[in-house]
């Protein structure tokens, strides 16, 4: 992944292969919409000890608990997820501190 995104205001987040770092001071409010293409992937990172949420306008799969749109991060810096697109859908690739809903 070779571009870089530092967000420090909630909003949407970019459908496109990157690595995203949430920096705002209190807690984002992201939304994602369906992925672009096919191998779309994307990386969110939080690097401040909020409870960011993600809230995407296509399913998300992440294979525990199954059909999702609210993705909420622990209150942590280092709470991650990876995101794969695929047929219009978001693949939870990984999670780490971050729930589905």
């Amino acid at each position: 992944m070779g571009i870089t995104y530092a967000i420090a205001a909630s909003g949407a987040l970019p459908v496109v292969s990157a690595c995203v770092v949430l920096t705002k001071a209190g807690v984002s409010a992201m939304t994602l919409a369906a992925p672009s293409a096919d191998g779309v992937v994307l990386r969110v990172v939080s690097y401040s000890d909020n409870a960011h949420t993600i809230t995407a306008t296509s399913l998300v799969y992440d294979g525990t608990t199954g059909v999702n749109t609210t993705g909420t991060f622990a209150a942590f810096k280092g709470a991650a997820v990876t995101l794969i697109g695929w047929g219009g859908k978001w693949l939870v690739g990984s999670a780490n501190l971050v729930t589905w809903a």
